[in-house]
Order: C-alpha cells, then structure tokens, then sequence
C-alpha cells in the first residue's frame, strides 16, 4: 500500500519518490562493481563499449552484468 492509496488518487509525484526509495534500496544491497556499473550506465549514460573500457573488460561481460543487474531488480520489485 502507498500514500496514493490513503489520498484516494494517483500523484506521480508520490510515486517518483517511492520509485527512487525502492531503486536506491536495491542499489545498496548490490556488489560494488554492480554498482558501479548503474552508476555508468544509468547515470553517467555511457554506452556498454564505453563501461568495458572503463572496467577493463569485454563488452560482453558489460552485457551479462547490465543483464544480472536488471535481473536483481526484477526479483527484488516482483517480491514488493
């Protein structure tokens, strides 16, 4: 149940926060490098080729961690 629910309607603004809670609580629970790898990808807006570089890695592990990561969040958002 959200604040929405109490107000009886659907404010963006409520669920834009509740949205951030919910990505910032996964993001903590993930391993560093995981999270360096949202902060690249989702924040920086870099591209997979751009992370290998950085990481020091094949483009393909860049593409099986964005994979694991979303992954992570799937499961973590279909137990909430």
């Amino acid at each position: 149940m959200n604040l929405s629910n109490f107000l009886g309607r659907e404010d963006d603004r409520f669920i834009l926060i509740e949205d951030k809670e919910f990505i910032s609580g996964v993001i903590k629970k993930l391993r560093k490098r995981e999270q360096e790898f949202i902060k690249l990808r989702f924040y920086d807006e870099l591209t997979q080729a751009e992370i290998s570089k950085i990481l020091n890695v094949s483009q393909m592990t860049v593409s099986r961690l964005e994979k694991s990561v979303i992954n992570k969040f799937r499961k973590v958002y279909s137990h909430e």
